[in-house]
């Protein structure tokens, strides 16, 4: 791992050394950052899709995806409802087809050639389909009982280094506390997590620590490849001091005072 002191934020490119997906790791290198008196205030960003500005871009691609069969893989729920509505539209509603049968007929026409109002529809179907759960009340009710009684602050505030996105809906700040707690937030929502350290019952905008997961690729050959921690801080010397410590007990982190080639990627 390599952390990059001056990059701003401050970058740590962790590639793959601590897996894939959420773990125990991940959930130490979290609490690596928070003292005692601090809690760990995780986001939960819900979505308006009346509001998406790329909905009519995602939508024509997931029918292009799923007219050539590769609609993040086979998917039979997906496939009936489609066969459905093709069987609903079509002027020949008795034919007696199954349903890999309507979708098969409808892979063999160009979709220039087909009603454009069909279309639209089938559209509609696979980004509902694709977009299911864009607010805590559409999750699966562990989700929901996990989440809603942790709550805090709900607001519409964006720490993240990336923009803000348009259809930005609400962001919901619940507190963690333990290892076993991070661990279930990250297999419950998303190990690509947004988290704020704060001193206890202190709001998210006056964070301590605000830290984002992503992961990355590069278009270089020498770019890194895998995930990568950005790290805002209100007090170098704190975290020099305090964090950074454990950070290289808990793992071998080679620290650089020059900024990352990788900023502006």
């Amino acid at each position: 791992m390599k952390l990059f002191l001056k990059s701003n934020p401050i970058r740590l490119e962790i590639g793959y050394e601590l897996g894939y997906g959420p773990n125990a790791e991940i959930a130490e290198l979290i609490l690596a950052f928070k003292e005692d008196d601090e809690e760990i205030l995780f986001n939960f960003i819900e979505y308006d899709e009346t509001k998406d500005p790329y909905k009519a871009m995602i939508s024509k691609m997931n029918v292009e995806y799923f007219h050539a069969g590769v609609f993040w893989g086979p998917d039979y729920e997906t496939t009936a409802r489609v066969a459905d509505l093709l069987k609903r539209k079509s002027y020949n509603k008795e034919a007696n087809l199954t349903n890999e049968q309507w979708i098969e007929e409808f892979r063999k026409q160009e979709l220039n050639d087909m009603d454009a109002g069909l279309i639209h529809e089938i559209e509609e179907l696979l980004y509902e389909y694709a977009h299911d759960f864009l607010e805590l009340k559409e999750y699966p009710e562990a989700v929901q009982n996990f989440i809603y009684p942790r709550v805090k602050f709900q607001n519409k505030l964006w720490l993240k280094h990336v923009d803000i996105p348009q259809h930005l809906k609400n962001v919901i700040w619940y507190a963690l506390q333990t290892k076993e707690e991070i661990i279930n937030a990250l297999e419950l929502t998303d190990f690509w997590f947004s988290c704020a350290i704060v001193s206890k019952g202190t709001a998210p905008e006056q964070f301590n620590s605000y830290l984002s997961y992503i992961e990355e690729h590069g278009f270089e050959l020498e770019a890194p490849d895998g995930m990568v921690l950005y790290i805002q801080i209100r007090n170098k010397e704190r975290f020099l001091e305090k964090t950074l410590p454990k950070l290289k007990r808990f793992t071998d982190i080679e620290v650089t005072e020059e900024e990352s080639p990788n900023d502006n990627q």
